[in-house]
């Protein structure tokens, strides 16, 4: 098991598992990951999937 801590700004920081075969992949892998659970769920904030399109 993996953990993370996450800066929350001004909410202070937390702890969370992290998935350590996202974080291994590449950039590019990671995008197409990111747009196929967009498709599939809508999970994910728009403007972020935007700039991964425009980029």
């Amino acid at each position: 098991m993996a953990i993370q801590i996450v800066d929350l700004r001004a909410l202070g920081s937390k702890i969370l598992s992290a998935d350590l075969e996202k974080a291994c992949q590449g950039r590019v892998a990671s995008e197409i990951d990111d747009l196929q659970t967009y498709l599939a769920t809508g999970a994910g904030k728009v403007l972020d999937l935007i700039n991964v399109i425009v980029g």
